[in-house]
C-alpha cells in the first residue's frame, strides 16, 4: 500500500511538473522587421522624431524592443523610447521608456550602410517591467536620440510600408509615409 501511495504521489508530482514546465515558454521575437542593409537611415532626434507601428494577432507580455541604426556614442548621448498604446497623440499618451545605460545593449553587425559608410548597430532595450498588450490592437514604438546627437534609424526590410514622423514634443504626428523602420518586439504570447 505504501508503495502504491508513493507511486501515485510521485506520478502526480511528475504530471504537475510537466504541466508547469510545458506552460512556461521562453521569450520569442513576436514582431520582426529587420533592417534593410541597402536602405536609408532616417534622422531621429528630440527635434526630429520617428515612430513605427505594429499589431499582434494575440495578447502578449512584452519584455524587450530592438531597433537598428547608425552608431550612437552612449557615453555622451542616450535614446528616448516611447511605447504608444492605441494611437499616436500630440498629448503623448505613452509609456515612457527612456533608456539608461543599464538597460541598453548595443551590438554591431557586419552590415554597413553604403550611403554613409557608418556601422549599422542593433540596440536592445530590456524592460524592467513587462508590458501587457491585447490582440489586434495597433501599438507604436518611437525611438529618438538626444537633441544634439546625429543618429539615424535604419529602414526596415518588412512591415506595412508605413512609419510616422513629427518635429518635436507637442507637435502633431504626420500622416504615415514610407518606409518601414527596423524593429523587433520580444516577449511571450499570452
Amino acid at each position: 500500500k505504501n508503495i502504491t501511495h508513493s507511486l501515485a504521489r510521485w506520478t502526480t508530482t511528475l504530471a504537475l511538473g510537466a504541466l508547469v514546465c510545458g506552460a512556461a515558454q521562453a521569450s520569442e521575437v513576436l514582431v520582426s522587421q529587420g533592417p534593410e542593409p541597402a536602405g536609408s537611415s532616417y534622422l531621429s532626434t528630440a527635434t526630429t522624431q520617428n515612430a513605427e507601428s505594429f499589431t499582434l494577432a494575440f495578447a502578449a507580455s512584452l519584455s524587450a524592443f530592438q531597433w537598428w541604426g547608425s552608431d550612437l556614442d552612449l557615453d555622451i548621448y542616450q535614446f528616448t523610447v516611447r511605447f504608444y498604446d492605441g494611437e499616436l497623440t500630440v498629448s503623448d499618451g505613452f509609456t515612457p521608456l527612456t533608456v539608461s545605460d543599464a538597460l541598453l545593449i548595443k551590438t554591431a553587425s557586419n552590415e554597413v550602410d553604403p550611403c554613409s559608410d557608418l556601422l549599422l548597430c542593433k540596440y536592445t532595450l530590456t524592460l524592467d517591467t513587462a508590458i501587457s498588450t491585447k490582440a489586434h490592437r495597433k501599438y507604436f514604438l518611437a525611438v529618438f536620440a538626444d537633441r544634439d546627437a546625429i543618429w539615424g534609424w535604419q529602414e526596415g526590410a518588412e512591415g506595412d510600408g508605413k512609419s510616422y514622423f513629427r518635429d518635436e514634443d507637442g507637435t502633431p504626428w504626420q500622416d504615415p509615409s514610407s518606409p518601414d523602420l527596423s524593429l523587433a518586439v520580444i516577449g511571450d504570447r499570452i
